[in-house]
């Protein structure tokens, strides 16, 4: 089933909240790879934990974007 013109403006977010998650991501990969292998210690400065919390606001953004999408 196609979506109706009315979704559009709502998936225009989701996908902007999504390129944004792969962005910050991609600005901390070395910063994921270190929490993955060593825990917390590899966040050793306020950019990590400044570009980390950016990037969880918009992981949880476009899950709550696409539920709404959904339940509606």
């Amino acid at each position: 089933m196609m979506p109706s013109t009315s979704d559009i403006p709502q998936w225009r977010e989701v996908m902007m909240l999504i390129l944004l998650s792969v962005l910050f991501a991609s600005l901390q990969w070395n910063t994921l790879q270190g929490l993955i292998s060593n825990g917390p210690t590899a966040v050793n400065t306020l950019v990590d934990v400044s570009l980390l919390v950016l990037l969880g606001i918009t992981v949880i953004g476009a899950i709550y974007e696409t539920l709404q999408m959904r339940a509606s």
